[in-house]
């Protein structure tokens, strides 16, 4: 190529990334510095995710600091990722009480961070102050997370509070949510209420259904678990992946009539 610029570097930067080659991205960074091209905020909040803890979360910080890339909050939400990754939460909260104007994905990158880190009460505090003080309404990313926080929390009072601001808001649609409030209700052991969300969802994928499988496992309900795989088999939409199969496999008492342990087989070889 014979002229380069900023927007060239970068997308080749972005390449990388998005091809799962952050070694590369981090090295073509490193070229674009010798050929003595200057960096823009995009180029930094693209390169981030490339970072692992090993590369020096805290070195490539100070740069973005001394470079004065830490204002922009791309750049500032793309850090916090960084450093919620390699589980320094007290340096990503540190980079979000520097945001002025915290946009919702700054939020969400907390909220996740804290999730990710095994601090579901921190991260249910966040999503509450989020709405309070930070006059953001959830998206389908902060309802996910905060879901996942009520079951690993067991909160099932505040996950039906969820649930009624997913109907308000008409979240319930969308694919990750439904499989979210699946999964919530049957940790939380409100398993008729997770069988009624995966009934009400107008879509379905392999999670959905391996999930409402093996909540019927964990109960005691084998039955009902054989008989929902048969109905994933008949609806041709999706095939069961080896989860699935492997929770079907764990109800060993319900597969000894020739024609269940038929019809496992088939899927199994």
């Amino acid at each position: 190529m014979p002229q380069r610029n900023v927007v060239t570097w970068t997308a080749v930067i972005s390449a990388f990334n998005q091809n799962h080659q952050p070694d590369h991205a981090v090295q073509f960074f490193n070229d674009m510095f010798v050929a003595g091209c200057r960096p823009n905020s995009f180029t930094m909040a693209t390169l981030l995710p490339s970072f692992s803890c090993r590369q020096g979360s805290s070195q490539i910080h100070s740069f973005l600091i001394k470079s004065g890339f830490e204002s922009d909050i791309s750049v500032s939400t793309a850090m916090i990722d960084v450093y919620a990754k390699c589980g320094f939460m007290l340096s990503a909260r540190r980079v979000f009480d520097e945001i002025p104007e915290r946009s919702l994905i700054s939020w969400n990158s907390m909220m996740w961070g804290h999730a990710q880190n095994g601090d579901a009460k921190k991260s249910m505090q966040l999503f509450v102050e989020m709405q309070i003080s930070g006059g953001h309404q959830p998206d389908s990313f902060s309802v996910v997370t905060a879901l996942r926080c009520c079951a690993s929390l067991v909160s099932l009072g505040q996950g039906m509070e969820i649930h009624g601001y997913v109907y308000r808001s008409g979240l319930e649609r969308i694919l990750i949510v439904g499989n979210g409030l699946v999964d919530m209700y049957g940790k939380c052991g409100a398993l008729e209420l997770a069988e009624r969300v995966f009934y009400q969802m107008q879509e379905k994928d392999v999670s959905s259904w391996t999930a409402l499988i093996i909540f019927y496992g964990l109960n005691g309900q084998g039955a009902k678990a054989i008989s929902l795989f048969e109905k994933m088999k008949k609806a041709r939409t999706v095939s069961p992946n080896s989860v699935t199969l492997i929770a079907v496999l764990s109800l060993q008492p319900f597969l000894l009539s020739r024609r269940r342990v038929w019809i496992f087989q088939r899927h199994v070889c």
